[in-house]
């Protein structure tokens, strides 16, 4: 029997055979790419081909491509483990033509692949092919070009009868490349009669052939792509259970060799096998999206990282307690996946330390999480737990729905069900709200491109070759109207590796266009804004200025940002990796990672050195060369699997060699000075640096100083001994409450004492009510209610301040008394008057309000014989 990896080598290795160029799979984070959060086909990394905006290098390539599927439209997350073929994470076998082959010969080499004796040898009798009902061409390659049994061959028409929406037409995304496919199927039992049940209960499907023709659009119409391709997929593990005979992807070679390791290090007894696949899947999930870069947090791919680990931490320690079993699986894992890529073993304490750092924050979430719940709990109203409040502890805190739900059960607390799936659409709506660019790419027209001349001039005469608005190309703009404007020149700087795009003006004498911001389609510049006046069509020739002084900022601060990445490096080690980067006009922001405090010296450190380059009046190179002597003369590539084969790299002295493709000074003299603003922890590991170069300098600084002469002229002190003068406050401001608390402490427990005389005994159960007459808050009010219950077992209590008219009621009642008599219940009597509002539970409730003495005696005595006559 062959191992999953002897089968990954067969695929890649007939592949090659076939004249087809092995590429390496790309990494899981799709970049460049809004529409998709992860790479989820083997095919993305070849979109811009097939959409024909970048050039062919090699006709036909085979790839074993990682993949992730767990956001947007294809997200298996909720399925994994409960059934035995859906993963998260998973290993895509393809093979790709970009016009070199039609569908005649990827049908054929399918089909040798799957059935010759050299190679898989699959049973022919026991496969089956699906066909997209309007490709009859496809359908007549499968019974004339293979020796299939043409009854094996079926069609497959749309659902609900709605174009294009069928199991055999295949879209990566809600828009982009698509096209008719043949699913091919492996049969475990005798094949009768082929339907729709048949093919779900007793087949898998192993392969899709897609037919890339057509890239889907916005407003739901096909256009042609500009070559006809193909793309296939198989998945790994799929075509391993199959070879290897068993019954689940979860049966394989790499899955068991994971499992044993879970019961090995979890030695739990009774975990139940979902629970087993469900940690052995998020594992591998979890490693490989940490090896690609994405790191643990609370948006977009770190937020999907870091459910996907709660949710294998919960089912492998479902009480809750402090067990860290889930770092310990990332060595064995490691270990088992290295075939995929050796680096991985380079990296595995960096990953396991991640894990490790995540799994601790999250059962120290969790227990914050339940505390939080029980305090919600003492201040419910009307004994219900509301949705917004359920949300929260889901969201936040990580806690399971349904460990609140028990939890709720236990104190007879209403779960507001309703309410939470209310809260959970509105943070659904939120999160699926899309930008205004979001989805341009699919709507842009890629037959031109844009030149871009902006590295060297800041103005440029140029001609308007399309404009859109409202998702459409029109023909003309006129004032006031807000739309894009693709130039056939420019000198504006299209959004890109962290640089925000440039601003300026687009004019002519039949008008003036403001530009707001630029970004970019493959090689199409889009420039958004809106028409201050007049008109302009297509064909305008008109003059492209951007907005200098902005642009001036935005490169002192690109530059200094690499400097900032090299002092990284230096002062804290090659394992403070970057993890983004922002450049704006007024500062620039870096994320790295860093597993170690960040105190004041290393602020500063780093902060010196960068303006020890700045002093130095460095000269700044800018060499075009290929990507791999770039990575030779020790360039840093930040993204190897995006640069073309020519890459632009950036040599700031001896001091800093970066691949990049933004603006720059000439000399780091230019910058001016760096001074770090801000420094704060973003996730788990991972640490944000914001600074501000040349004029925001100096206004930073300006702004310290005026502050620093302010608090000087408020103490009046000089700066000398503005220090100790603000010690010496904060010493006599702690003395004086400490004397204050002393103070209340003597009052409270005097009010104890004169509250204790008023105990009044029915049937074993202590009851006091009572109104404290000297003045306190809310809080001393519980504080007080608090003391009492510690020595009163059986007892119920009622308390209540009144100050003007303005009262506040705390009530309390003991656990073996609640059977009869709720605190939330007493509280309603007052809520008889329309000005209290409150409510709480069956131990604990408090309401306020307005309410005059004589009516709180009242309502004291009427409350004292209705607790009489129950117990």
């Amino acid at each position: 029997m062959k191992n999953t990896p002897e089968i990954r080598k067969i695929f890649l290795n007939f592949f090659s055979k076939k004249n087809h160029k092995i590429l390496d799979s790309s990494s899981l984070i799709a970049e460049d790419d809004k529409t998709l959060l992860f790479t989820n086909s083997g095919m993305h990394q070849f979109k811009n081909i097939f959409l024909g905006l970048e050039k062919i290098q090699h006709p036909c390539i085979a790839t074993a491509q990682r993949c992730m599927r767990a956001g947007g439209k294809h997200n298996d997350l909720d399925v994994v483990g409960k059934t035995g073929i859906h993963h998260t994470f998973f290993e895509m076998l393809g093979n790709f033509s970009f016009g070199a082959y039609s569908k005649v010969e990827a049908i054929q080499f399918a089909w040798e692949l799957l059935t010759d004796k050299k190679w898989f040898n699959l049973p022919k009798e026991k496969l089956l092919v699906t066909v997209y009902y309007k490709d009859i061409i496809s359908y007549d390659i499968w019974i004339n070009k293979t020796n299939i049994n043409p009854n094996h061959v079926i069609f497959i028409k749309d659902k609900n009868n709605k174009p294009y929406h069928s199991d055999n037409f295949w879209t990566m995304g809600d828009f982009g490349p698509c096209g008719p496919c043949s699913e091919i199927f492996y049969c475990f039992n005798k094949i009768y009669t082929v339907n729709d049940t048949f093919l779900k209960n007793h087949c898998i499907e192993i392969w899709n052939l897609v037919f890339m023709q057509f890239n889907l659009q916005v407003n739901g119409e096909l256009s042609k792509l500009p070559k006809f391709a193909i793309d296939t997929g198989m998945g790994l593990e799929r075509i391993s259970s199959v070879l290897q005979k068993v019954n689940s992807n979860y049966d394989i070679d790499l899955f068991q060799k994971i499992i044993k390791s879970i019961f090995t290090i979890i030695k739990i007894k009774n975990l139940d096998l979902i629970s087993y696949r469900i940690i052995a899947d998020h594992i591998r999930a979890t490693v490989f999206l940490i090896y690609d870069n994405v790191l643990p947090s609370n948006s977009g791919r770190g937020y999907v990282l870091r459910k996907i680990m709660r949710r294998a931490i919960l089912h492998g320690n479902m009480n809750l307690k402090e067990n860290y079993f889930f770092y310990k699986l990332v060595i064995p894992v490691i270990q088992i996946m290295s075939y995929i890529d050796i680096k991985l073993k380079e990296k595995q304490n960096y990953i396991k330390k991640i894990v490790k750092s995540e799994e601790k924050l999250f059962l120290c979430s969790v227990k914050t999480g339940m505390q939080f719940l029980n305090q919600e709990l003492i201040k419910i109203q009307n004994n219900t737990l509301s949705g917004k409040i359920i949300f929260k502890i889901y969201d936040t805190y990580g806690i399971p729905l349904n460990l609140i739900q028990d939890i709720c059960r236990k104190k007879n607390i209403f779960f507001d069900q309703s309410g939470f799936s209310i809260a959970m659409q509105i943070q659904k709506n939120r999160s699926q709200k899309s930008s205004y660019f979001k989805n341009i790419k699919h709507y842009i027209s890629n037959n031109n491109e844009t030149v871009f001349c902006g590295y060297s001039d800041i103005i440029c005469t140029t001609k308007i070759i399309a404009i859109y608005n409202e998702k459409t190309c029109i023909k003309q703009i006129q004032a006031d109207q807000e739309g894009i404007i693709i130039l056939d020149k420019t000198p504006f700087y299209a959004e890109s590796g962290g640089q925000i795009g440039d601003s300026g003006l687009l004019k002519s004498s039949n008008g003036t266009f403001n530009v707001i911001d630029t970004k970019k389609n493959g090689n199409v510049f889009i420039h958004i804004g809106k028409m201050i006046y007049g008109k302009f069509d297509i064909g305008d020739i008109v003059a492209a200025s951007i907005d200098q002084e902005k642009r001036l900022s935005i490169t002192l601060n690109h530059s200094a940002i690499h400097l900032l990445h090299t002092t990284l490096h230096r002062i804290l080690g090659n394992t403070a990796m970057q993890r983004g980067s922002l450049v704006k006009e007024n500062y620039l922001s870096l994320d790295f990672t860093y597993y170690e405090k960040m105190n004041t010296e290393k602020i500063h450190n780093i902060e010196d050195m960068v303006n020890v380059q700045i002093r130095k009046n460095l000269t700044i190179r800018i060499n075009h060369m290929s990507l791999n002597d770039a990575l030779k003369i020790g360039a840093i590539a930040l993204f190897k699997k995006n640069y073309c084969s020519q890459v632009r790299v950036i040599k700031i002295g001896n001091f800093s060699n970066e691949l990049c493709g933004g603006t720059h000074v000439q000399k780091t003299g230019e910058i001016g000075c760096f001074i770090i603003v801000s420094e704060k922890k973003i996730a788990s590991g991972v640490h944000r640096i914001k600074a501000v170069t040349g004029k925001y300098a100096i206004q930073f600084l300006q702004k310290k100083f005026d502050l620093l002469n302010s608090i000087q002229e408020l103490m009046q002190s000089d700066a000398s001994n503005l220090f100790e003068k603000i010690k010496q406050m904060q010493n006599n401001l702690k003395s004086q409450r400490k004397k204050i608390f002393e103070f209340n402490n003597i009052k409270i427990k005097n009010c104890i004492l004169d509250i204790r005389k008023n105990i009044k005994v029915v049937n074993e159960t202590k009851i006091i009510i009572d109104f404290i007459k000297i003045s306190l808050d809310a809080s001393m009010l519980r504080l007080i209610l608090n003391k009492l219950k510690e020595n009163l077992k059986n007892s119920i209590i009622v308390l209540a301040i009144i100050n003007k008219n303005q009262v506040k009621i705390a009530v309390s009642v003991a656990k073996e008394t609640s059977r009869n008599i709720q605190a939330s219940d007493i509280i309603d009597y007052f809520k008889k008057f329309n000005t209290i509002k409150g409510g709480g539970n069956a131990y604990f409730a408090e309401a306020s309000g307005i309410l005059n003495p004589i009516d709180l005696q009242s309502t004291f005595k009427k409350i004292f014989v209705i607790l009489s006559k129950k117990l």
